[in-house]
């Protein structure tokens, strides 16, 4: 079994890399020093150019490239100026580049594919996944107001975690974030949340947010 490079609860912001420059790293840092005061992780994603200098401005925060962002060539390079993850936004991305997985999981980086279609996955792709982002917004609409999954998803969910529990599943929204979908979507048994975009009111309580998960957690291991 493969070990999880990331505790759960996370949480995965600036997914479209709307921050960069200098305003990636002034973002990054005020999330990296809230995860390292709640003693929680999160990953943050960042373009191929920013990686070093916002590597140098945080301590706890995880950071991630998209694959389109980044060429193959870059990878190693990236890799070595601190990039911890590789984001597929979908699985033809993987198709096309013979060994693609392998080439990543030999520089060590853990991978996430986002996808409105998890349960479409094949075996021969899942063996190399840490994350995966299941994507719903307006286009999908897939969940009911109250963010409970339909039962086939639900059904999916269980069996997919219990069959692979080193895969952590997270839920991706287009939708603005409040604490409660937050925490519901914690208690449908996703591992973590990630914005699919930066909305305003997101940033502006992303601080709120993230206290919400720490609660979570803090339940958790007050259970166990």
């Amino acid at each position: 079994m493969k070990k999880r490079k990331i505790q759960v609860p996370f949480y995965c912001v600036n997914s479209q890399v709307l921050w960069k420059d200098e305003e990636a790293v002034k973002n990054a840092v005020l999330v990296d020093k809230k995860v390292s005061q709640l003693g929680m992780d999160a990953i943050f994603t960042v373009s191929s150019e920013d990686v070093s200098k916002v590597k140098k401005a945080v301590n706890r925060v995880k950071l991630a490239i998209d694959f389109e962002n980044a060429k193959p060539d870059n990878l190693e390079r990236l890799k070595a100026e601190g990039a911890e993850i590789i984001i597929f936004d979908d699985l033809e991305s993987i198709f096309n580049i013979k060994n693609i997985l392998e080439i990543v999981k030999e520089l060590d980086y853990s991978v996430l594919v986002r996808t409105a279609k998890p349960f479409e996955i094949p075996e021969n792709v899942l063996k190399y996944l840490d994350i995966i982002k299941w994507k719903f917004g307006e286009d999908t609409a897939e969940l009911l107001s109250d963010t409970q999954l339909t039962a086939k998803q639900n059904t999916f969910l269980k069996k997919f975690k219990s069959e692979y529990p080193d895969i952590a599943i997270i839920y991706g929204t287009k939708q603005n974030i409040s604490s409660n979908l937050v925490l519901n979507t914690l208690l449908i048994g996703m591992d973590g949340f990630g914005e699919i975009n930066g909305y305003r009111t997101t940033t502006e309580k992303r601080a709120e947010m993230l206290n919400a998960m720490n609660d979570y957690k803090n339940v958790l291991d007050f259970i166990r």
